[in-house]
């Protein structure tokens, strides 16, 4: 995993505790995710079971998430 990646991991993964902590869903509003297929190996049945592992918020996402937290 890039480095940029696991930025992108980092700050998805802190928003989405802090919003569970409080009880917040953070919403699957288009534009506020993007998927990383590209570094995904794995078959497409796989796909369902590990797709949060490879799902990121955009900056439209975090920005979205630190305003419903």
């Amino acid at each position: 995993m890039s480095d940029r990646l696991r930025k992108e991991r980092k700050e998805t993964d802190a928003l989405l505790s802090d919003a569970l902590r409080l009880s917040i869903e953070i919403p699957r509003n288009p534009g506020w995710w993007w998927e990383d297929v590209d570094n995904f190996g794995g078959s497409l049945q796989d796909w369902e079971f590990v797709r949060d592992d490879y799902t990121y918020l955009t900056e439209i996402g975090k920005s979205g998430a630190r305003r419903l937290i």
